[in-house]
């Protein structure tokens, strides 16, 4: 009778340490989005030699940099065959975004968010393109995920003047996602 009752004690601890083990609460891994937009390209000031417009083309793209990895993604594309003509464009569409999502830890250890335009300038006429200029503007994901609670989306620019004469514009948005 003994023996049965010290195993019944043994199996009752048993299941009291294995049922308290399952209590453990995995805490979820929290996630942030931030959503990069190319929503403008404009053309402040142009030479009278090159008319009303510009036959723009080049790339912008917004890349994730975190520890000795990075994801880049073209916001924006156009080759010298299908340049886009323009001295005030909007190209606001969806397939001028990118979103990031990172972990709260991702952010807090630094990672940072890269928009980086190139541009050029096609001459028809069979003289040599003309280099805009490549810029980027860098910017800590903390910083993005701050300042858009404030201000979501906060706008920001990049400037091209690399071509004497001709000042070219690049229009972003930064958007801090909310989960709701």
């Amino acid at each position: 009778m003994k023996t049965i009752h010290f195993l019944f004690k043994l199996l009752m601890i048993t299941l009291l340490c294995s049922c308290s083990s399952d209590d453990e609460v995995v805490e979820p891994v929290k996630k942030e989005s931030i959503r990069i937009k190319a929503i403008e390209l404009y053309a402040k000031k142009i030479p009278d030699t090159e008319g009303d417009a510009l036959e723009v083309y080049g790339t912008i793209t917004a890349k994730l940099i975190l520890n000795d990895s990075s994801n880049e993604q073209i916001l924006w594309q156009k080759s010298r065959e299908y340049y886009q003509s323009l001295g005030y464009a909007n190209i606001s569409s969806e397939e001028f975004e990118h979103v990031f999502t990172l972990t709260e830890e991702e952010i807090k250890n630094g990672a940072l968010i890269e928009v980086k335009a190139n541009m050029w300038d096609k001459d028809p006429d069979g003289n040599p393109d003309d280099f805009l200029g490549e810029n980027i503007e860098r910017f800590e994901a903390s910083w993005a995920t701050l300042l858009a609670n404030d201000n979501n989306p906060t706008g920001k620019v990049i400037t091209l003047d690399r071509f004497e004469g001709i000042e070219f514009l690049v229009f972003f948005t930064i958007e801090h996602i909310r989960e709701e």
